[in-house]
């Protein structure tokens, strides 16, 4: 029997569940491949939106699939995303599959592609994905509305920008997963209106040791002067720093200029529900100047582990 989907995933404007035995095993901004035992079994690939027409399709997936037959008429339906275009394609070498190409909020296209198991040696026939599994990874896509926060979620951490940020840079390294959101650009220069950083780190234990949340902060942003903290044990955002570095001539310029100087900097941290990750929220420029949107990204900022 396949493995049921649970890896809860929401990269980019496109919310999608993988099965169990799926290992995301390339993620890019723009690229994201899956993988199970055997080899590549899903691919999705972000582009600024184009026009989907079948001569467009055609255009794109001859690069993403040179060589291989497209059939429009026998690509699966899904009642939930009526404006999506599907197809199936084959390649002389037995590679086999189908596909998807989805118009997603913010000017993005998405095309998904589900890859067959590759044929046996000797063979030219593909051995498909099985029905379940393949209907299970279809019927989990859903497009988040794009206005006011964009959700994202990754290896069990969930969180929300504003619709307006965009992703800047990631990692997810064993015991620290960072984001970076930059918002618009505003003024003369076309700089960000400011920024957004998400970390978490754990085990909560190994990192604090014998300090405090509080202590462990100084040493997590050093270059930070961090004071005017508040504790609100009660609120979404726990732990509180504001750092307000003293205006200057050329600061003053910059910003006038539109060019952020960070002048207004809020560190939250807090642990996780079970106490083992610490989760910070760094926030930049305009969003640290606007509390009830710093509540509302706190609240939306959790470690939600796949079931």
């Amino acid at each position: 029997m396949a493995a049921a989907a649970v890896a809860q995933w929401s990269w980019q404007g496109l919310r999608f569940a993988l099965p169990a035995d799926w290992e995301v095993t390339v993620l890019e901004k723009a690229y994201l491949r899956a993988d199970d035992a055997v080899g590549p079994r899903l691919e999705i690939v972000w582009r600024p939106r184009m026009t989907i027409t079948e001569a467009t399709m055609r255009a794109r997936l001859h690069r993403l699939l040179p060589g291989a037959a497209l059939d429009f008429a026998a690509g699966p339906s899904l009642h939930g995303l009526p404006d999506t275009h599907s197809f199936r394609f084959s390649h002389p070498s037995g590679h086999a599959g189908l596909g998807l190409a989805l118009e997603l909020p913010g000017q993005r296209t998405a095309m998904l592609l589900l890859h067959h198991q590759r044929p046996p040696e000797g063979s030219t026939n593909a051995i498909p994905l099985p029905c379940s599994t393949a209907a299970a990874v279809l019927g989990s896509l859903a497009i988040p509305p794009g206005e006011p926060f964009q959700p994202w979620q990754a290896f069990g951490v969930r969180l929300s920008v504003p619709a307006s940020y965009t992703l800047q840079r990631f990692h997810f390294q064993p015991g620290h997963f960072h984001w970076q959101f930059n918002g618009p650009a505003r003024g003369v220069l076309r700089a960000p209106e400011g920024a957004l950083f998400f970390d978490r780190l754990g085990p909560a234990s190994v990192l604090l040791r014998d300090k405090s949340l509080q202590e462990w902060a100084t040493t997590f942003h050093a270059s930070l002067p961090l004071h005017a903290q508040t504790l609100d044990p009660s609120a979404p955002c726990g732990l509180r720093w504001r750092a307000i570095k003293p205006p200057t001539p050329l600061r003053t310029l910059w910003r006038r200029l539109g060019k952020e100087s960070w002048q207004d900097i809020v560190l939250s941290l807090w642990l996780d529900d079970a106490d083992t990750k610490i989760m910070a929220l760094l926030a930049r420029g305009a969003p640290a100047r606007n509390e009830p949107l710093l509540q509302e990204l706190c609240a939306r900022y959790a470690v939600c582990p796949d079931a």
